[in-house]
């Protein structure tokens, strides 16, 4: 028998307040991925093109650095040579200390710097060929894809075409330069 004085305490949810509550965390939850799923690409999309940016900047600082004091000695001058298929060229030319360098990249998509032995008139060796590069981890997991060098027209300056691609990604990086070979004149610049 019942108290008619006493109320009942009824504890707990109805089944309408768990499925509308179920409903609205679902709701909150799809929006929630969908936010951060937009935000991780744009992330790493960010983050791609910066790291083949830095890596851009310093291989653009060692090409122009080295081809500025491109030097003629009499017997050579800059040499651009265009790239096929992968669109990647090369350029050959004496360094400031007279010393024989070609540049290009090799098939693994690193700057290859290869400097030629150099004798003096005795045959003794002046200079030992060398291959100089930067390791794989200065590349921030970039190669190149594209480099290309061009004389600007009856000039002495090049311009310099420099893309980079990340590996894992796929984003790309371009970047473009012109500069003046200092110690040149423009007929001295041969594009092959």
């Amino acid at each position: 028998m019942k108290n008619k004085g006493v109320r009942e305490n009824k504890k707990g949810y109805t089944l309408i307040e768990l499925v509308v509550t179920f409903a609205l965390i679902g709701i909150f939850m799809t929006a929630a991925i969908v936010t951060l799923t937009s935000f991780m690409r744009i992330y790493t999309r960010v983050s791609s093109v910066s790291r083949a940016q830095t890596v851009a900047d310093m291989l653009t600082q060692t090409l122009v650095s080295e081809l500025e004091s491109a030097y003629d000695k009499g017997t050579g001058s800059v040499i651009i040579a265009a790239g096929s298929g992968s669109g990647t060229g090369s350029v050959s030319f004496d360094n400031r200390e007279g010393i024989p360098l070609k540049i290009y990249t090799n098939q693994d998509g690193y700057l290859i710097l290869a400097y030629e032995t150099v004798t003096d008139s005795s045959g003794t060796v002046v200079s030992e060929a060398v291959d100089w590069y930067y390791g794989e981890e200065n590349y921030m997991g970039t190669k190149i894809t594209q480099l290309g060098f061009e004389q600007v027209p009856d000039t002495n300056l090049i311009k310099l075409t420099l893309e980079l691609t990340h590996q894992k990604t796929g984003y790309f990086y371009t970047t473009e330069k012109v500069f003046p070979c200092y110690n040149l004149r423009a007929d001295d610049i041969q594009v092959q």
